[in-house]
């Protein structure tokens, strides 16, 4: 099973494991584009998910079965995406080393850039750009995801209960950047302003959570969860107006924010 790459996914079956919804989109592969195919949420239960945590693998295993049942989605394949402050992503830069040197390499360097003890984390790193240093010295830089290794056993634990089968655990930060991206590196829609060439900040407001992921030349440069997300801003309006958590949401939807 893949840890966070950054490259496209094979897999046809998406799996977000939110605050507010767990999420699972059905894509169907095509020549020229990918067609969504089939696509159904279910609330996450009180409790059982905590800032991008799964508290209450039981729980969260039971729904994850009924959206399989309720949506009729075939296959049991899934890439999982997971938003959390417990993953931490760097780019670092490192003297020059081919890919497999760098999968052993990384677990004695890793600790010098992540405030996660080493024996409690799962690390994965990707070769992103070689370039000259000082000296003519040949580096490289790389790309570096560690996460906090009980988030990812209750994540993999909680969708394996369900009947499912992960094949890949990523970041939603970087199937945000994915979704987005053509074949050429061009942000959709096309638009002269926003290419590749200068950074792009991505900002997904969920309801629990907030994905910020700044993008420069195709790869991510910047990402960062926050917990300030759209419930924060219902609270704000409910406390302002007077009106209900759910009224809040529904004005919030409808009105949007000053421009």
């Amino acid at each position: 099973m893949g840890i966070f790459p950054f490259g496209r996914s094979a897999t046809p079956i998406g799996l977000d494991i939110g605050t507010g919804h767990f999420r699972a989109a059905q894509i169907t592969p095509g020549a020229a584009t990918n067609t969504l195919a089939n696509y159904a949420k279910i609330k996450v239960p009180v409790g059982s998910v905590v800032e991008g945590e799964i508290i209450d693998v039981e729980t969260v295993s039971q729904s994850l079965t009924q959206l399989w049942k309720k949506s009729g989605l075939s296959g049991k394949d899934v890439t999982i995406g997971i938003a959390s402050q417990k993953v931490i992503v760097r780019l670092i830069e490192l003297p020059f080393m081919e890919p497999n040197e760098l999968k052993g390499a990384i677990q004695f360097q890793a600790q010098d850039y992540i405030p996660i003890p080493i024996n409690e984390a799962i690390i994965d790193a990707q070769i992103v750009n070689q370039f000259l240093g000082e000296n003519d010295e040949k580096m490289i830089e790389v790309l570096l995801v560690a996460a906090q290794k009980d988030l990812i056993n209750n994540t993999i634990s909680a969708v394996e209960k369900a009947g499912l089968r992960p094949q890949v655990v990523d970041l939603s930060a970087f199937a945000i950047v994915r979704s987005l991206l053509d074949d050429t590196n061009t942000f959709l829609p096309e638009d002269d302003d926003t290419s590749v060439e200068s950074a792009t900040a991505l900002i997904n407001i969920g309801s629990g959570l907030t994905n910020i992921v700044v993008v420069e030349d195709g790869m991510p440069r910047f990402a960062r969860v926050t917990p300030m997300a759209g419930d924060d801003l219902n609270r704000a309006i409910s406390d302002a107006l007077n009106v209900s958590f759910e009224v809040a949401d529904e004005l919030k939807r409808k009105v949007g924010l000053p421009k």
